[in-house]
């Protein structure tokens, strides 16, 4: 599987491969998937310092429209451990974080570690599927390949409550769908993340409520804190991931919906 992965990669990587050549490269790395379980092993490994590294392929789904956006994020041990990171499509700059090409940020963790992120601008349409790399600064230079395929989301969950606009009480009842996209497959692990954060939203943005889990049937009827009077947004993101060597690569919908807590 290892061997395939990079061939798979090689060929997208090709600026004159053929739509074909192409297309049967993806369809070979979905079945390398499910043959590993939704893991392809890799000859790299994250550097030293490095907990975890994540390429986040997000839909936005919000009253003003749909956006997709690519954001990288991670843990390191220290907040310096990670000096830089950079996405490439060949020649082309995905993201850098040192020439401002996205939004670079890095917050402690309760653990101890720090979480760092890379969030992309929003984009009218999702990127293309293909062969990248991300280049990781750290007391080197770390180059990961990978090949943003099968992680594209073209829906997103049903909100019930609160509906857009609606006027609440101080602990909003939630209702919602527990989505699983259409391109979901059974060896792809799903998450939930859920957040109340108060409008008009400001950097950095600070939930007034949270929540996460990797059993989103588990989510919550409603908030465990009360807020206070004011103008909110609601949102969800649903994540299903899957492994590239030591990446992982989430196919991730979010829907976020407005509404006032009455006072």
């Amino acid at each position: 599987l290892e061997r395939m992965a990079a061939r798979v990669h090689a060929t997208l990587a090709l600026p004159d491969a053929s739509d074909l050549a192409r297309a049967n490269a993806l369809a070979l790395l979905e079945a390398g998937y499910a043959a590993g379980g939704g893991r392809l092993p890799a000859a790299e490994a994250l550097p030293e310092g490095v907990r975890d590294l994540r390429v986040m392929h997000l839909r936005k789904q919000e009253p003003t429209g749909v956006t997709w956006q690519l954001a990288v994020r991670g843990v390191a041990d220290a907040a310096d451990t990670v000096r830089g990171l950079r996405v490439l499509r060949g020649d082309a700059v995905v993201l850098d974080s040192a020439a401002g090409v996205g939004a670079w940020s890095v917050e402690p963790e309760d653990d101890g570690g720090h979480f760092y992120e890379l969030e992309g601008p929003e984009r009218a349409a999702p990127l293309d599927e293909g062969a990248y790399w991300i280049e990781l600064g750290t007391d080197r230079t770390t180059t990961l390949p990978f090949v943003l395929g099968g992680v594209t989301a073209f829906g997103a969950p049903r909100v019930e409550s609160p509906a857009p606009g609606e006027i609440t009480g101080p602990r909003p009842t939630l209702r919602f769908e527990d989505y699983r996209s259409p391109t979901h497959q059974p060896w792809e692990p799903r998450t939930l993340g859920a957040w109340i954060v108060p409008a008009p939203v400001r950097s950095p943005w600070r939930p007034a409520w949270s929540f996460w889990t990797d059993r989103p049937h588990s989510a919550p009827a409603a908030i465990d804190r009360t807020l206070p009077p004011g103008d909110y947004w609601f949102g969800l993101t649903f994540g299903e991931s899957r492994r590239f060597g030591p990446l992982t690569l989430v196919r991730a919908s979010r829907v976020a919906v407005p509404f006032r807590v009455g006072g």
